[in-house]
């Protein structure tokens, strides 16, 4: 049995909570706790998508973008998220009919348009609907990436940083809408291209103890953190990136080096007040998810 890793446990239950708090009204939000963690719930979120699925895609033996594209493999990645989303959902529409009925649509065409087409939105829900649509896509274009960074190592995490930026860069010049932007999860590539790195290379890149490479990780933390306050604390523009600015691709190379860092030098620190145990223990009952 593969031992537990206790801080990347604790930060994906960090992240759940962070979740919920992003979404609160918080009149002042000045805070450095804001940008620097709240703001990095979804990221986490992917860095260990990314590390699961290299993980399962290695540990089933699936090293060909053939063999990741069949119909079970895509179905068992969305299921996880598919069931749960479409309980809910139902309880969804039965409180709108029950309360706004017009919602739903006039005639009997557009209502059955309607549910079918905001439940693979996520629902009718504002806030952090986006992430099902999200996913879904991120599970359809994983394979490619994926095989970029298990055959190209790291110089397949810049191709996919170049990438994201490129991405980024259309968005700006085809004026791309924030609805739109905010349903594409092509802005989370660098993340997940990371975490791919990060669950394949990150144990042998430690132990083999090249020290200049583990310094330049260091070294990225200075220039993502700046970016994360130039964003938060000043008018200063990126051009390159127009949406979701505090998520966006810039802040990985602030927040991945501390996330993989941690996960190799605390992964064996076990907290045992309660608060701690409840925090582990809700990180440990969503791994299914990530599967």
């Amino acid at each position: 049995m593969k031992k537990q890793n206790h801080f990347i446990n604790y930060m994906k239950g960090i992240a759940i909570l962070m979740v919920v708090l992003t979404h609160m009204s918080w009149s002042d939000r000045s805070n450095p706790i804001f940008p620097y963690l709240i703001q990095m719930a979804v990221p986490i979120f992917m860095l260990i998508s990314g590390m699961n699925y290299a993980l399962s895609n290695q540990r089933k033996g699936f090293h060909s973008v053939k063999s990741l594209y069949t119909l079970p493999q895509i179905w068992h990645r969305i299921r996880p998220m598919a069931e749960p989303l479409f309980f809910l959902y139902i309880i969804e529409i039965v409180t709108i009919e029950i309360t706004n009925p017009a919602k739903l649509g006039s005639g009997k065409a557009e209502r059955i348009w309607n549910i079918f087409y905001h439940y693979f939105l996520g629902g009718y829900t504002k806030y952090g609907s986006y992430y099902f649509p999200v996913m879904v896509e991120v599970i359809l274009f994983y394979p490619l990436l994926y095989c970029l960074v298990a055959y190209l190592r790291g110089k397949g995490v810049i191709l996919v940083a170049v990438l994201n930026l490129l991405y980024e860069s259309m968005v700006t010049v085809t004026d791309m809408s924030g609805s739109l932007y905010r349903l594409l999860g092509f802005r989370y590539m660098l993340y997940l291209a990371f975490g791919t790195w990060m669950g394949l290379y990150g144990e042998e890149f430690m132990r083999n103890g090249i020290r200049w490479k583990q310094a330049v990780l260091l070294l990225a933390i200075p220039v993502g953190a700046n970016y994360v306050y130039l964003n938060w604390y000043t008018d200063y523009s990126f051009f390159t990136f127009e949406y979701w600015l505090a998520t966006s691709m810039m802040t990985a190379f602030y927040f991945f080096p501390i996330f993989f860092l941690g996960s190799h030098y605390l992964k064996d620190l076990e907290l045992k007040n309660p608060p701690a145990r409840l925090l582990e223990k809700i990180g440990q009952k969503t791994w299914f998810i990530m599967l």
